[in-house]
């Protein structure tokens, strides 16, 4: 029989039935505390509990150091040409990563051993290459050659005639006073 919490009168026995267990007489003393019992086996693991809230935001890092250059992947895309449409790409001679356009709609293709894997649609770039050198001196050219004189053109057309010119002043004569004789 254990005892019950609710009434410290009473026991229950294994069929849950309380029991009278103190009659009508005094209580007695405390006995001795019992001597420390031997530690139990742990426990399984508990349920998950919940998720806590989010913590503050941390400073900001240091930058990284800079990596070390990687190796070109031999193999890479390589463009080898163009074709009319998907079903016009070789299915023998190709070498991984050999890249092909498509004309009809410009998708691009690469070879992955086995394959023709669809890369998508391809962007025209132009890209603006190096100077070219400075080419040769042309030769001189032939010396040009003189024309013939031309003819003497004929007379000219009359002009029109001017306007009348102004009145002069009206002048004054010698005196004959101061004119010799004549014989």
């Amino acid at each position: 029989m254990a005892r019950n919490k609710k009434n410290w009168n009473y026991l229950v026995d294994y069929r849950g039935q309380y029991k009278a267990v103190l009659g009508n007489g005094d209580k007695g003393q405390q006995g001795p505390t019992g001597a420390k019992g031997q530690k139990g086996t742990p426990g399984g693991v508990g349920p998950t509990g919940l998720t806590g809230p989010q913590g503050l935001k941390g400073e900001k890092g240091n930058f990284g150091s800079k990596g070390i250059k990687g190796a070109v992947q031999a193999g890479a895309f390589t463009f080898v040409g163009q074709v009319a449409d998907q079903a016009s790409l070789p299915t023998t001679g190709n070498v991984t990563g050999d890249t092909i356009q498509t004309t009809d709609n410009d998708n691009l293709y690469s070879w992955d051993g086995t394959q023709w894997i669809p890369l998508g649609g391809a962007n025209v770039v132009a890209v603006k290459g190096q100077k070219g050198a400075i080419g040769q001196k042309g030769q001189k050219g032939t010396a040009a050659v003189n024309g013939t004189k031309g003819e003497k053109g004929g007379p000219g057309v009359d002009g029109t005639k001017g306007q009348k010119g102004e009145v002069g002043a009206t002048g004054s004569l010698p005196l004959i006073s101061s004119l010799p004789v004549l014989p």
